[in-house]
């Protein structure tokens, strides 16, 4: 089977909630062409047992362009992460990490915080050492 991966790209699978935003102005119609090509693929007979869910929106307007049951909540697939991966690579691209600070609330007195660390995540859930431990990986931070 043979997908477009620039069209899947586009595409926002949705699983879990969905935030209810209010519609955005109108706007000229999007192309015909969009709406054929992404219908096309969604009705591959490959695909007929699958159930799907897509949203497309312009970055530039935020104007809803494709909704496939766009407010159903799913259970995600895993090869969902294929989809999610590609948008991020596009996105991101392969050389972006995420970043951690760690910040004083406090003043430092003869080298003691007298205060709370702030721990700034930029979106990886996870912390930990290569054990799996927090409470490691937060030892080699504040040793």
């Amino acid at each position: 089977m043979t997908i477009d991966v620039r069209l899947l790209c586009g595409l926002c699978v949705l699983c879990g909630s969905i935030a209810c935003h209010p519609a955005p102005p109108a706007h000229p119609a999007p192309p015909a062409s969009l709406l054929r090509d992404i219908d096309a693929i969604l009705s591959r007979p490959e695909l007929e047992r699958g159930y799907w869910g897509a949203l497309v929106k312009s970055l530039r307007t935020g104007e809803t362009l494709y909704a496939l049951n766009a407010r159903k909540l799913m259970m995600p697939a895993s090869n969902m992460k294929i989809v999610t991966l590609a948008a991020a690579i596009d996105r991101l691209g392969l050389d972006y990490t995420y970043t951690t600070r760690f910040l004083a609330a406090g003043p430092i007195e003869a080298g003691v915080l007298q205060g709370d660390v702030l721990v700034v995540g930029s979106g990886d859930p996870s912390f930990s050492s290569a054990d799996g431990s927090a409470d490691a990986a937060l030892d080699v931070v504040l040793d």
